[in-house]
């Protein structure tokens, strides 16, 4: 947390949160392809990319998919029998929250509970979803606050591990299961055998120090997103005739794999599969020479192998003439992607969807829920066994967030927990 951020918090503090609802229905659609399924109402395009250098994609000459879309009513029915434990959050006011987790077997709840008047901040779970991790920082009685250490929790709520921070950061990212990338200044850091290596960023100079990629999230300082072997990374470029590029690297090599053109910004959502094996952006499909506005703007997810073969390139302008994409989320196995798009071109950030790409049937599911908005930080969130994705739910009467718990195979859903936001799903 930025102490800029830490500021406005304390006029946040003294202000009601006006919560807008969406208007959205409690009906959600099903999932992936099935038997039953009624016939597909839209039309998706999938196609392999060639493996030169750097590609202008044209979506419009893109060979015909599927686009599923089907809605169901959310189950009244006993939750189903899962495993896991889910890390749900309620925030109280300002940073202080409630942190709990509740064990899907025997569905036993336990709130971590905050010592000497800390606070949480930065939330998340490890990507194969081993531990749990917060920063901590309290406030003295002028004000002021102090960064304390991340704290690592397992899935018995046990502490195994902390992280003592020297300075204040600019948050942290899981790379893999045993290692944490640390910003400011950019650390490895292994906190089971307590050590740490400085990385040496590679970006390119015509990058300001302090510019920020906001798309990218914990990224978007760093801008160099790794794989979890840290021998690939997705970094920033600018080509010879000065347009913008997003382009692949063999660390070890020293050798750029592959580029993606954007005109837009620079994307969003960069994301490595779980193996490491398949990177993830969100882009917009539409020439650098083109764009003007939000009129423009017609995101595809762009998915490449580790060696910079182009693999899959979804074309949700077919659906709409605006789509603006976020928040990827590869499933463990590495077939599907969960994500939200937004095709209002005057709320691209409020009016948010569900949708999960198949890169196995190269089918796109389209959900009719309408929850993302500014709730989205932390989901799509998939379950260990690759059937079950836990998001963010808000009932348009109902004030505060809620968990929502979705079966993709027979479509499926069941209130988590009224108030409480998904964190993670610890296995």
């Amino acid at each position: 947390m930025t102490k800029s951020r830490i500021s406005t918090l304390f006029v946040i503090i003294s202000m009601s949160a006006l919560l807008v609802g969406c208007g959205r229905s409690n009906r959600i659609v099903a999932p992936l392809i099935t038997a039953t399924l009624s016939p597909v109402t839209q039309s998706l395009t999938v196609t392999p990319f060639p493996s030169q250098a750097s590609v202008q994609v044209n979506t419009s000459e893109l060979p015909q998919g599927n686009i599923i879309k089907k809605c169901v009513d959310i189950s009244q029915a006993d939750f189903p029998q899962l495993q896991g434990t889910l890390v749900l959050e309620h925030t109280i006011e300002f940073n202080l929250r409630e942190i709990l987790f509740r064990n899907l077997e025997t569905q036993q709840e336990h709130f971590i509970s905050e010592q000497g008047g800390e606070y949480y901040d930065n939330e998340t779970v490890s990507p194969a979803g081993t531990y749990f991790s917060a920063e901590t920082f309290t406030f003295s009685s002028n004000g002021k606050y102090q960064q304390g250490p991340i704290l690592i929790f397992d899935s018995e709520h046990n502490s195994t591990a902390t992280i003592d921070l020297k300075q204040e950061s600019y948050g942290y990212k899981w790379l893999n299961e045993e290692q944490v990338i640390i910003n400011n200044p950019i650390l490895l850091i292994s906190p089971f055998k307590n050590t740490q290596e400085k990385i040496q960023p590679f970006i390119p100079n015509y990058f300001a120090p302090t510019e920020i990629i906001y798309d990218w999230l914990f990224y978007g300082r760093l801008k160099n997103v790794y794989d979890p072997s840290m021998t690939r990374m997705l970094y920033p470029t600018i080509d010879s005739k000065g347009k913008a590029n997003v382009t692949l690297r063999d660390v070890e090599k020293g050798l750029d794999l592959t580029s993606f053109p954007t005109s837009y910004g620079w994307g969003s959502s960069p994301a490595w599969s779980l193996d490491g094996g398949k990177l993830a952006i969100a882009l917009n499909s539409v020439s650098f020479d083109d764009f003007k506005d939000n009129d423009h703007l017609q995101f595809e997810i762009f998915i490449t192998d580790r060696n910079g073969e182009k693999l899959f390139t979804t074309n949700l302008a077919s659906l709409s003439q605006t789509v603006y994409i976020t928040n990827l989320s590869w499933s463990p196995n590495g077939r599907y992607i969960a994500f939200w798009f937004s095709s209002d071109k005057d709320h691209l950030h409020d009016h948010m969807q569900l949708a999960i790409f198949d890169t196995q049937n190269q089918t796109i599911s389209r959900y009719c829920n309408n929850s993302g908005d500014d709730y989205i930080r932390f989901s799509p969130i998939w379950a260990p066994t690759n059937d079950y994705l836990l998001i963010a739910y808000r009932v348009p009467s109902e004030r505060d967030i809620s968990s929502l718990m979705l079966n993709i195979v027979d479509g499926k859903a069941w209130v988590v927990k009224s108030g409480f936001e998904p964190l993670g799903w610890l296995k």
